[in-house]
């Protein structure tokens, strides 16, 4: 996962004092919970450090999930495709 997301879950983590999840707990319980009955994904899209994929979700429909190049290795990142992403330019046709 890229710097941002690492940073974000530790936030989430530290923030609910009821469950006060350590990162490795939190990426756990994300791993335990499928996001569909099949791992399928299309359209993947390569643009220098940025990339998207779309994955099917638990409701049947396609979302999509982007990544970033932090230190020659591909990481999963949060947010909207960010400039310079490929799927930035499909932010029009919506």
């Amino acid at each position: 996962m890229s710097k941002d997301v690492l940073e974000f879950l530790t936030m989430v983590g530290d923030a609910d004092e009821k469950k006060k999840m350590s990162l490795d707990d939190q990426l756990k319980e994300l791993c335990d919970k499928p996001q569909a009955a099949t791992a399928e994904a299309r359209n993947e899209k390569i643009d220098g450090d940025y990339a998207t994929i779309e994955y099917l979700d638990e409701k049947g429909g396609w979302k999509p999930m982007e990544f970033i190049k932090e230190d020659g290795m591909w990481k999963l990142a949060f947010g909207p495709p960010k400039k310079g992403s490929p799927d930035k330019a499909n932010d029009n046709k919506k």
